[in-house]
């Protein structure tokens, strides 16, 4: 558990986490879809495309802005779908409000999960967290004009954490997986591919899931050995590693 003492400034009443997002290979997914690759990272980026032949973003190595950027891919065609998710964290009694999902029922779903996790577990990341005790509002903004995605269950605790702690993610890091609309950690798909995707990125470290650990054979030794690598086991183990203080 994180104590309060990680922390030496309050939290601020008002928060923006940035957050890019992949759109869905196909808006017909069931609801236990998953984000195939997920990039993180902190502090100001230029948005780009993150496949082939595209400028990508530059991961920042240092910034004191309390910004969280979420970059993911969706391959369909070799496309990417970029979204920026605004969190806003201020005094209130824990109500929930999402936006910027049009009239797509998985994708508010999808964000409604990531919340319910976030004020189901808040305690285990840290015991200053009274979830009850703020409002929250997630805005999300297509980059791309792709469509909603409802891939935002892992992001959206993770946000929710750094937003409400007030500490961003690592520099240059990179996180990879996600959980299913139930709570359960997946492997990666395509893990190697996501990989070079987070390098082209500008990313030095990364966190895979532990789930994906029979599949790191698969990547090239010379593109694994680039990286400094940990593991997490579950969301919330995920968020501690993202802050840098598990």
């Amino acid at each position: 558990m994180i104590e309060s003492r990680h922390f030496k400034q309050k939290p601020p009443s008002f928060l923006r986490n940035v957050i890019l997002l992949p759109k869905q290979i196909s808006m017909t997914i069931k609801a236990s879809c998953v984000i195939h690759c997920g990039v993180i990272w902190h502090g100001n980026a230029t948005i780009g495309r993150l496949c082939a032949g595209v400028t990508t973003p530059s991961l920042p190595a240092h910034t004191d802005l309390v910004n969280l950027l979420y970059g993911a891919v969706a391959e369909q065609g070799g496309h990417l779908g970029l979204y920026r998710i605004e969190t806003q964290v201020t005094p209130g009694s824990g109500k929930f409000n999402g936006s910027g999902f049009a009239s797509n029922a998985p994708a508010k779903e999808s964000v409604k999960v990531g919340f319910d996790c976030f004020r189901a577990n808040a305690n285990r990341v840290s015991a200053s967290i009274k979830a009850g005790d703020h409002d929250y509002h997630l805005h999300v903004v297509e980059l791309h004009n792709t469509g909603p995605t409802t891939a935002m269950t892992l992001a959206t605790y993770v946000a929710l954490c750094s937003a409400v702690l007030g500490k961003p993610v690592q520099s240059e890091f990179v996180i990879l997986g996600s959980m299913s609309l139930g709570g359960n950690i997946v492997p990666v798909e395509n893990l190697a591919e996501s990989l070079q995707v987070a390098f082209d990125a500008g990313a030095k470290r990364i966190l895979l899931p532990m789930a994906s650990v029979a599949d790191i054979a698969t990547i090239p030794g010379e593109l694994f050995a680039k990286f400094q690598t940990r593991f997490y086991g579950d969301a919330t183990d995920a968020v501690f590693k993202a802050l840098g203080v598990g």
